[in-house]
C-alpha cells in the first residue's frame, strides 16, 4: 500500500473524529501541531513520494486556490511577531487548503481512489445518523457534569448542531443520488437527528436548501417522500405532546420544540418576538455591516485587518467572558475583513471555479446518461454547497472541525472534476467497486482508463 493509500485511510479516521467528537477531538496533540496539523503534514509527505502528484498542478484547477493562499500569506507574516499563534491560528482558514491540494492530487494520480471515497462516505453515512445524536446529547446535556478529556481543557466530545446539519445534508444527498443506503434505515434516523438539530436558523437553511436540489433532481426517490411527511408529522407531535427539551449548555435560550421550529421559520423571513432569536440576528447584522464600512467604504479596503488580530475585540463585538471568540459568524467576511477586497474576490473565484466544474460535469454526464457521474458530482455539489451556506451564518471554517472538512470536499470535487474530464472510464467500470489495492492487479479496465490519464 502507498502512502498515499495510507494517508486517505488516516484521513478518513480524522474527519470521522471531527464530525462525532467535535472540538473535543480536535484538540488532541501539542499546540500548535495538533492531530488535523500532524494529518495535513503527513498528507503532503504521501503527496511527494507519489508517482504523478503533479498531474493536476499542470492544470488550471488549483490556480484560484494557489492565489488564495498567496494573498492569505502576504496578510499573515506582518503580524506573526506582534500576535504570534494567534495569527497562524486565523490563517488555517486558508492554509488548511493544503488538504485540497493533497487530496485532489491524490485522486488524480491515481483515480481508482474516486470509488474508494465513495465507500468510505457511505460507511461514515450510516454510522453519523446513529452517532450524531448521541454526540449531540452528549455535548448539550451531559458535558456541564462531565470532566473535561485528560488531553487538553475541553470536553470530550463538544458538536454544534449547525455542524452536524451540513453533514446530514451531505447525507440525505447521498442516499437519493447515490443510494446503498437502506430507506426504512435512513428514513427515521434522519427525522430523529432533524428534530434535535433544528434549534437553529442555519441549520434549517442548510438542510432544505440541499434537500430541494436533489428532490427536484431526483424526485422519484423514496427517501424525501420518507423523510418530509414524517418530519412534518413529528413537529406535530412535539406540538400535541407539548414537548420542550431545554438546552442546558451552550444552546441557552433554545429548546427542542415545534414552537422552536416555527419561530427559527419565521425569524428567517421576518422579526422574530423571540429576544434570543432577534438579539442574534441583529448582533450578526451589525458586525457585519461594521465590517462591510470598514473594507467597501474604509481604509481596509485593499488589505484587512490582517490575520492575528482578534475581530471580536477590534470591531467592538466581543460576547464571550474569555475572549475566544476572533471571527464573524460568517466565513466570507472572515475573508474580507483579514483580507479585505481581494481576498475576497479571490475567495469567490476559487468557490466559483468548483461550483462551475462541479456543475457543467454533471450536465456533461446527464447529457451522456451517466448516471453514476452524474450522481456523484450533483452529491458533491450539494455536500460543497452545505458547507458555504452553514459558514455564512457562524464561525465554522475558522475551525478545524468544519475547516478542514470543508478543503477535503473541495480537493473531493477538484479531483472528481479531473477524472471525469480527463478519465471517466474509470467510475464507469464496475469492476473497481472495492477497496485500494495493489496497482499490479488492476483489472484490464481500469488499467486502458487509467493509461488514458497517463496520456
Amino acid at each position: 500500500m502507498s502512502h498515499g493509500d495510507r494517508f486517505l485511510r488516516a484521513l478518513c479516521i480524522l474527519l470521522m473524529g471531527y464530525a462525532v467528537m467535535g472540538k473535543g477531538f480536535a484538540y488532541i496533540g501539542i499546540a500548535p501541531f495538533y492531530v488535523g496539523e500532524a494529518t495535513m503534514i503527513y498528507g503532503v509527505i504521501a503527496l511527494v513520494v507519489s508517482q504523478n502528484w503533479s498531474r493536476i498542478l499542470r492544470t488550471g484547477w488549483l490556480w484560484p486556490l494557489f492565489a488564495l493562499m498567496a494573498w492569505g500569506t502576504l496578510r499573515t507574516l506582518p503580524y506573526i511577531e506582534r500576535y504570534g499563534v494567534d495569527a497562524l491560528h486565523d490563517a488555517a482558514v486558508w492554509m488548511w487548503g493544503i488538504f485540497a491540494i493533497v487530496i485532489s492530487s491524490l485522486l488524480a494520480a491515481e483515480p481508482t481512489r474516486l470509488l474508494f471515497l465513495e465507500q468510505k462516505f457511505r460507511s461514515f453515512a450510516k454510522w453519523m445518523l446513529i452517532l450524531a445524536p448521541i454526540a449531540f446529547s452528549i455535548a448539550i446535556f451531559a458535558n456541564p457534569h462531565l470532566p473535561n478529556a485528560f488531553w487538553a481543557d475541553v470536553p470530550y466530545v463538544l458538536v454544534k448542531g449547525g455542524d452536524l446539519v451540513v453533514h446530514l445534508t451531505g447525507i440525505f444527498a447521498f442516499a437519493v443520488l447515490l443510494g446503498g443506503l437502506e430507506t426504512a434505515f435512513v428514513v427515521p434516523m434522519m427525522i430523529l437527528n432533524l428534530l434535535l438539530f433544528f434549534t437553529g436558523r442555519a441549520a434549517m437553511v442548510t438542510f432544505c436548501t440541499g434537500a430541494a436540489i436533489v428532490t427536484a433532481l431526483r424526485p422519484r426517490s423514496p427517501v424525501p417522500w420518507g423523510v418530509f411527511p414524517s418530519l412534518v408529522l413529528g413537529v406535530v407531535l412535539l406540538w400535541v405532546f407539548d414537548v420542550h427539551i431545554g438546552m442546558p449548555s451552550r444552546e441557552i435560550g433554545r429548546v427542542v420544540s415545534a414552537d422552536q421550529i416555527v419561530e427559527n421559520i419565521a425569524s428567517i423571513f421576518t422579526d422574530s418576538d423571540n429576544e434570543n432569536l432577534a438579539g442574534s440576528k441583529q448582533w450578526r447584522l451589525l458586525w457585519w455591516d461594521t465590517i462591510y464600512g470598514y473594507t467597501i467604504h474604509g481604509k481596509y479596503f485593499w488589505d484587512g485587518k490582517g490575520f492575528g488580530v482578534n475581530l471580536a475585540d477590534d470591531d467592538g463585538f466581543q460576547v464571550e467572558l474569555d475572549h475566544s471568540l476572533r471571527s464573524p459568524h460568517n466565513g466570507h467576511l472572515t475573508m474580507l475583513a483579514r483580507g479585505g477586497v481581494p481576498m475576497l474576490a479571490i475567495w469567490a473565484v476559487c468557490q466559483l471555479t468548483l461550483g462551475y466544474g462541479l456543475v457543467s460535469s454533471a450536465w456533461s454526464a446527464y447529457r451522456r446518461k451517466n448516471t453514476h457521474w452524474f450522481a456523484l458530482l450533483v452529491f458533491l455539489f450539494v455536500y460543497w454547497l452545505a458547507y458555504l451556506i452553514n459558514a455564512s451564518f457562524d464561525v465554522f471554517l475558522e475551525g478545524p472541525v468544519g475547516g478542514i472538512w470543508f478543503w477535503c470536499v473541495y480537493g473531493w470535487g477538484i479531483g472528481a472534476v479531473w477524472i471525469y474530464r480527463n478519465c471517466p472510464e474509470v467510475l464507469d467500470a464496475k469492476e473497481q467497486r472495492q477497496p485500494i489495492t495493489a496497482g499490479r492487479r488492476r483489472n484490464p479496465k481500469i488499467a486502458e482508463a487509467l493509461g488514458i490519464c497517463a496520456s
